[in-house]
């Protein structure tokens, strides 16, 4: 089993690769960065190696969902796609089950704090059909997680997970530590910042606590109004960035990627029309901006800030 390596070891994403390679006595293919950054020379090397087990974060995979190459006939040994890092969309789960039709595509959640995985499930096309969310999964079965409140889809609860798996704490970092972990019936447990909701079981992660922005005076959940653009179709995957002057948000950007073969004008429109019923008129962005590729930062997950110098140049 060769698990291919691209994440940098200083992203906890690595750990994946590292341990479980260990773990199960595979093999770690090692790729440098400017190997990672080229798909040709990357494909050519799975392909030459057998690469199994792609570990990495979503964005990084849509990149390569761009190249013809990257598809079961060229990488018949690539059995499994494991995700972390950041939320999978479902059109990139969608697509990867449709040009690798015999892999498996699981999706993961857990913070660097609770040992980087804690939940897992095998997306398959029944799940993608059965949830209008993308579920990241059943919790291990060692640990606990809970949602405080209880979320629902509605109205999500902050994530906490409880276990041995959950860190001792950050290092030097006393009032942090109080804040953030605690423990429940002689366990450690950690206040993950997330929000989320249990349903069949299966937790859905639902955005950030850090995503909440003020503007106007008005509080925003900047994942509300991703959830909403995520919806529309024809919109492989969106993201709600704030604009800011120092501290203070002036507006929200709306970040779109379209499907392959969809109409940019249709979709606005359509995105438009479904935010301006869903939100309140404070939450609907003040422009929406569709790219090619979302640019990534050194571990491989969507780079917000170069997202909005790239917006603030045109």
């Amino acid at each position: 089993m060769f698990f291919i390596n691209q994440a940098p070891f200083s992203f906890d994403l690595s750990v994946y690769e590292l341990f479980t390679a260990l773990h199960l006595g595979g093999t770690l293919l090692l790729n440098d960065a400017a190997t990672c950054k080229d798909s040709q020379r990357f494909i050519s090397r799975i392909a030459h190696y057998g690469g199994s087990v792609w570990v990495s974060t979503p964005t990084f995979a849509y990149l390569y969902l761009t190249e013809p190459a990257f598809v079961a006939e060229t990488l018949p040994c690539l059995h499994s796609f494991l995700f972390c890092g950041e939320a999978l969309p479902k059109m990139t789960a969608q697509r990867l089950l449709d040009r690798f039709p015999t892999s498996r595509v699981l999706n993961t959640y857990g913070p660097t704090e609770a040992t980087v995985a804690t939940t897992l499930i095998d997306v398959t096309r029944d799940v993608l059909a059965q949830y209008p969310d993308m579920p990241v999964g059943y919790p291990k079965p060692e640990g606990n997680v809970r949602t405080t409140p209880d979320g629902t889809r509605d109205e999500p609860g902050e994530i906490e997970i409880i276990g041995p798996h959950v860190s001792i704490g950050y290092f030097n970092a006393p009032d942090l530590n109080a804040q953030k972990f605690f423990e429940v019936d002689g366990q450690r447990a950690f206040r993950t910042g997330d929000y989320g909701y249990f349903y069949d079981g299966i937790l859905f992660f639902n955005g950030r606590r850090d995503e909440q922005v003020k503007l106007n005076g008005f509080r925003i959940e900047l994942g509300d109004i991703t959830a909403q653009m995520l919806a529309v179709q024809g919109v492989a995957d969106a993201i709600a960035v704030p604009l800011k002057v120092g501290e203070a948000v002036k507006r929200i950007i709306g970040f779109v990627r379209a499907q392959p073969g969809s109409d940019n004008q249709l979709v606005r429109t359509e995105l438009l029309a479904r935010l301006k019923k869903e939100l309140p008129e404070y939450m609907v962005p003040g422009d929406i901006v569709f790219v090619d590729a979302f640019p990534v930062n050194t571990s491989h997950k969507t780079d917000r800030k170069a997202l909005i110098e790239g917006y603030l140049k045109r």
